[in-house]
């Protein structure tokens, strides 16, 4: 229930102070379903407080513990670039709750993101079928039409042959077209 109302009142911040140029401009838009009261507070006490000021400078980290889990982040994923996202986060961080995942935000899970080497393996080998099989579909319908064809002249002989043919070559004809039918 924190994290929506943090996750809330951070949204309020973006959308209706910060595009603002002063608190009293900030203080006459007042979002919807916000009390005027509430509004005025948030605004003249919280998001005017130099504990929320201080937060963040601009481009620069502020509080000593974020600077140097920022550079341990840097400095893993210049050793180890291979690693995704969850993996770096674990390995600075440490192994994450079920709940939810450092530097995601409230609501993401670890499975949602996570990507374990077998999945992209399994991932390849599946795309790798895929055109293996879509090559065999190509060949089949290239015989298909070649049998197609052999059968067409095999008709057009039998049809143009003036002298009759023995009953063995007549009968073996006969198969090799009878043969194709179920193609």
């Amino acid at each position: 229930m924190n994290d929506l109302w943090n996750k809330w009142r951070g949204d309020l911040h973006r959308k209706f102070v910060k595009p603002c140029k002063t608190i009293q401009e900030a203080l006459k838009h007042i979002p919807e379903g916000v009390d005027r009261g509430d509004w005025e507070w948030l605004v003249k006490e919280h998001f005017s407080s130099e504990k929320f000021m201080t937060r963040k400078k601009v481009d620069k980290l502020v509080e000593q513990e974020t600077i140097s889990r920022y550079d341990k982040i840097v400095e893993v994923t210049q050793a180890e670039p291979s690693l995704s996202n969850i993996e770096l986060v674990e390995k600075c961080f440490g192994p994450q709750r079920h709940d939810h995942v450092v530097c995601y935000g409230g609501g993401l899970k670890p499975n949602a993101i996570r990507t374990s080497g077998s999945k992209v393996e399994l991932q390849a080998k599946l795309r790798e079928s895929q055109r293996e099989n879509q090559s065999l579909r190509n060949r089949m319908d290239e015989m298909e039409n070649e049998v197609r064809m052999i059968k067409e002249m095999l008709q057009c002989q039998q049809s143009n042959t003036s002298p009759p043919q023995s009953s063995g070559q007549t009968s073996h004809l006969h198969q090799m077209g009878n043969q194709y039918d179920h193609i």
